[in-house]
C-alpha cells in the first residue's frame, strides 16, 4: 500500500510501500526508526518483513532522502566528528596512543594471546565510561556481552574502588549478558517435555532432551506470575578449577549451586513511589537480578510460591496400550495373550504350580488408587532376591486393611495381612509379579528402590489438584505426623529421601503452598539423613481440603513469588573441569530471563546468545543510557559453533551481519564499541611474530581501530596500534595491577 505523493516522512509507517503489517514486522525486527531503515540493506528488510526487492529499495531510499543522507561536504562531516567522545583506559600512555582514548561512533578491536590483558581493558572501560566527561568518561553506562565466561564482578569492584566510585552503583550500571554463567548439572529442575511434566536434573534436560520441545517455569517480571515458558536454548559448557561455585542455602530449606557470575533474584524493598527503600513493609519486595558472588547472608532471594500448570486428568488407564509403550522387551516376553482383544484381562505366562495372576485390562485412576500410591510411597517396599515378585505395605492396621480392599477390588489380586506380635505393626503382602510390573512401568512407582531413593511419579504433577490431594493424603497417612498434639495450622511429614522432599515441595506448589524443609539430627552415623516437611500458616490442616486451604506465609510475597532469607553461602572450588548448564527462556516472544531450578525450587536468571543480544541492544541503549558496548570475545562463539573449512562461508556471513549491527549501533547512537579478539599461530611465518588475529578480512575492515596486546617483562604489557584511519602506528607500555590499567 503506497503513501500519498508529497506526504512528509516522519516514521517508518510513512515510507512508500510499507503497510501496517509490514511496519509491525519491521518494528518487531528492530527497525523502529528512519535511521535504522536508512542504514539497512534491501536483503535485511526482505528477510525481516518479506518485502519485495523493489519495495525494500524504495523504502531505504525514502528514509535516506528524509534524513538528507546523500553527499555531504567535508566541513559538515568535520562538525559531526566533533561529537565523537573518548573513554580513558586508565593509562595516559595508552590514551595518547589512541588520540585521547577509545572513541565513539566506531568499533575498536583489541587482540592478543591469553593473559595479554584483553579482559582487563574491558573491566577498566566498563568502569571509566561512567566517569564524567572532564575525568575521561562519557557519563554513561555499559552493555557487556560476555561469551568466554570471563566477566568477574569482583574485578569491576576493585577498579571502581581505586577510582573512588560507588561500587554498588557502578555494578548496577554494567549490564552483563552471558549465556554460559550457569547451574551445576546435578541441580534439579522442573520442565514440561512435549507437554508432560518432568522432574529432571539440568544435565538430563540439556543432554538427553535436546530433541524435544522444552518448557520451563518462569515468572513474568511485570506482574510476578509464574507460568510455563518456552526454552529457546539448551546450553552447556565446561569450567575449570580456577572457578568458584556458590552454594546458597535459604529459609524454607531451598538450596542451589551456581557459578559466581550467575544471577539469582534478590528481593529489594520498593517504596510507595516505586523507589528502593529500607522500610520493612508487608510484601514490598520485588525481584532484582544479582550476581551470586554479591549476595550476602541475610539477603532474600525469590522462590516460587505457586506453579501454574494446565491440569491433564487421567480418568482411565488402558493396560494394553500402556504395557506396549512402557514395558521393556524382555518383560513383554513374560506376558501372554496381550494382543487378544477379546480378553478383558492381562496375565503372565504360567510358569509355576500356582495359577497366573489375571489383572483387568482397564482400571480407573480415581481417588482410591491415588491414595494407595501415596501410601506405598510412604510405607511400601518391593525387592525380593533381585526379582520383583511381590511388594508390601507396613503401616497401621486400618490403612493396611483399606489398601487390601482397594487392591482386591481394582486389580483382582489377593493380598495377605500379617500382624507382628512383637512390635504390634501390620504388614500387607501382595504376591503378584504382574502387579509389581504394572506399578513399576505403567504407574511409574519406584519399585526396587530403597527408602531414600523414592520419588513422586511425574504424571501425578499433571493431574488436577482435586485428585493430587488424595495422593498426598495417602502419603500423609503413611509418613505424616499423627499425634493428638498435632498443630491445627500445620501439615507435617518425615522422610529419608531428599529428592522425595524436593518432589513434595513442588507438588504443594500446585496448591500455592510453600513448605519448609528441615534436616533432622542423626542419632548415629550409619543412619540415613531424615527430613521434616512442614506446611505452616494454613487456614486448616485437613489434607483433603488442600485445594481450599489458604496460607499466611511468614515471608514477603509478590503474586506467585516468595522471598526466602539466605541463611548460608558456601564458596566451593571446582576440583576439575566440570560441565555447567543454562536455559534460554522466552514467553510469547518476550525474553523472561529466568527459570526454576535447585533443591525445592529457586528462581534462577538466564541470558541469550551473542548475536541476539546485539540485535536487542538498541532498546537497552535508550532505556539504560548506554555509552559503551563491550563484546568479550567477539569470535569465541563463531569459532566453536562453525567448525571446519566447509562452514567458513556461513560463519563469515554471520560475522559480517553481527559487525554491521554493532557498527550501526555505534554510529546511530554515538557510542563506543570495544571488542576483544582471539589469535592463531601462523606456521608459514618463519621470522618475526607468527601471531595473527582470527576473523579474517571482514573483521579487519569493520574495526576502525585495531590494537595488538602482548606480554612484556615482569608484569608489563605492550599495546601496539596496528590500524587506524587517522592515527599513526605506535606502541605504549602499561601495567595491569589490582587497581586496573596503569602507566609503568
Amino acid at each position: 500500500m503506497g503513501k500519498e505523493p508529497g506526504k512528509e516522512i516522519k516514521t517508518i509507517n510513512d515510507l512508500p510501500g510499507i503497510g501496517p503489517q509490514a511496519a509491525e514486522k519491521l518494528i518487531g525486527a528492530g527497525y523502529k526508526t528512519l535511521e535504522a531503515m536508512a542504514v539497512a540493506s534491501p536483503m535485511e528488510l526482505i528477510e525481516a518483513a518479506s518485502l519485495g526487492q523493489v519495495t525494500a529499495e524504495k523504502a531505504i531510499k525514502a528514509a535516506r532522502d528524509a534524513l538528507e543522507m546523500g553527499f555531504e561536504s567535508a566541513d559538515k562531516l568535520a562538525e559531526k566528528r566533533k561529537l565523537v567522545g573518548r573513554i580513558t583506559t586508565g593509562s595516559k600512555e595508552v590514551d595518547a596512543l589512541l588520540g585521547g582514548g577509545i572513541e565513539t561512533q566506531s568499533i575498536t578491536e583489541i587482540y592478543g594471546k591469553f593473559a595479554s590483558g584483553k579482559s582487563q581493558w574491558c573491566f577498566q572501560t566498563a568502569v571509566t565510561v561512567q566517569l564524567p566527561i572532564e575525568k575521561g568518561g562519557l557519563g554513561g553506562n555499559c552493555l557487556y556481552i560476555d561469551s568466554e565466561n570471563s566477566f568477574r564482578p569482583e574485578r569491576v569492584i576493585q577498579v571502581a574502588n581505586h577510582l573512588g566510585m560507588d561500587t554498588e552503583k557502578v555494578l548496577k550500571n554494567v549490564f552483563v549478558a552471558r549465556a554460559y554463567n550457569s547451574v551445576l548439572g546435578n541441580e534439579p529442575t522442573c520442565v514440561l517435555n512435549d507437554g508432560e511434566f518432568h522432574n529432571l536434573t539440568m544435565q538430563e534436560v540439556v543432554e538427553e532432551r535436546n530433541q524435544h520441545e522444552i518448557t520451563a517455569f518462569a515468572f513474568n517480571p511485570k506482574n510476578g506470575e509464574i507460568k510455563p515458558s518456552k526454552v529457546t536454548e539448551l546450553i552447556s559448557h565446561e569450567i575449570g578449577n580456577e572457578n568458584t561455585l556458590y552454594k546458597i542455602s535459604t529459609s524454607f530449606g531451598r538450596e542451589v549451586s551456581v557459578t559466581s557470575a550467575h544471577s539469582l533474584f534478590q528481593g529489594k524493598r520498593i517504596g510507595k513511589r516505586g523507589k528502593n527503600t529500607k522500610r520493612r513493609e508487608m510484601n514490598n519486595m520485588r525481584p532484582e537480578s544479582t550476581y551470586a558472588c554479591l549476595l550476602k547472608e541475610g539477603d532474600h532471594i525469590a522462590i516460587p510460591r505457586k506453579l501454574n500448570l494446565e491440569p491433564k486428568d487421567i480418568k482411565k488407564m488402558d493396560l494394553r496400550k500402556s504395557i506396549a509403550e512402557k514395558f521393556p522387551k524382555e518383560v513383554l516376553a513374560e506376558l501372554q495373550g496381550l494382543e487378544n482383544l477379546e480378553k478383558d484381562f492381562i496375565e503372565l505366562k504360567h510358569t509355576g504350580k500356582r495359577k497366573a495372576t489375571k489383572i483387568p485390562s482397564t482400571f480407573t485412576v480415581d481417588e482410591e488408587l491415588l491414595w494407595l500410591l501415596g501410601l506405598w510411597i510412604a510405607e511400601g517396599s518391593s525387592q525380593y532376591k533381585g526379582r520383583l515378585v511381590r511388594f508390601r505395605l507396613h503401616s497401621e492396621e486400618k490403612f493396611c486393611k483399606k489398601a487390601k480392599e482397594i487392591i482386591e477390588k481394582k486389580f483382582k489380586v489377593k493380598s495377605f495381612l500379617h500382624k507382628d506380635k512383637r512390635t504390634g505393626g501390620t504388614t500387607l503382602l501382595i504376591p503378584s509379579r504382574l502387579l509389581c510390573l504394572i506399578f513399576k512401568f505403567c504407574l511409574e512407582m519406584p519399585l526396587g528402590k530403597i527408602a531414600n531413593e523414592k520419588r513422586v511419579p511425574e504424571w501425578i504433577f499433571n493431574l488436577p489438584p482435586r485428585k493430587i490431594k488424595h495422593f498426598i493424603k495417602g502419603y500423609w497417612d503413611g509418613d505424616g505426623y499423627h499425634a493428638k498434639t498435632r498443630p491445627e495450622r500445620r501439615i507435617i511429614f518425615t522422610t529419608t529421601s531428599k529428592m522425595l522432599v524436593h518432589d513434595m515441595a513442588l507438588l504443594f506448589l500446585r496448591f500455592g503452598i510453600v513448605i519448609g524443609i528441615t534436616k533432622m539430627s542423626k542419632r548415629k552415623k550409619r543412619h540415613s539423613q531424615a527430613y521434616i516437611i512442614e506446611a505452616a500458616g494454613l487456614s486448616n490442616n485437613n489434607v483433603l481440603e488442600l485445594d481450599k486451604i489458604t496460607q499466611n506465609l511468614n515471608a514477603c510475597t509478590w503474586k506467585d513469588l516468595a522471598f526466602a532469607r539466605i541463611r548460608k553461602i558456601e564458596k566451593v572450588r571446582v576440583p576439575k573441569n566440570t560441565k555447567v548448564y543454562d536455559f534460554g527462556v522466552s514467553s510469547e516472544g518476550a525474553a523472561y530471563h529466568n527459570f526454576t531450578a535447585g533443591f525445592g525450587g529457586v528462581l534462577c536468571h538466564n541470558t541469550d546468545h551473542q548475536m541476539l543480544l546485539a540485535d536487542k541492544a538498541d532498546e537497552m541503549i535508550k532505556q539504560k543510557k548506554i555509552k559503551l558496548i563491550i563484546v568479550d570475545s567477539l569470535m569465541a562463539q563463531f569459532r566453536s559453533e562453525y567448525v571446519g573449512r566447509g562452514t567458513l562461508a556461513n560463519r563469515q556471513q554471520k560475522l559480517n551481519k553481527h559487525l554491521r549491527t554493532l557498527m550501526k549501533l555505534a554510529e546511530m547512537n554515538n557510542i563506543a564499541v570495544l571488542v576483544t579478539n582471539q589469535v592463531m599461530q601462523r606456521p608459514d611465518i618463519l621470522f618475526g611474530d607468527p601471531t595473527a588475529p582470527v576473523g579474517g578480512e571482514i573483521l579487519a575492515h569493520a574495526s576502525k581501530t585495531r590494537l595488538y596486546l602482548r606480554k612484556s617483562k615482569a608484569d608489563t604489557r605492550v599495546a601496539k596500534l596496528v590500524d587506524s584511519p587517522s592515527l599513526p602506528d605506535g606502541e605504549a607500555i602499561f601495567r595491569v595491577t589490582e587497581n586496573g590499567l596503569e602507566d609503568v
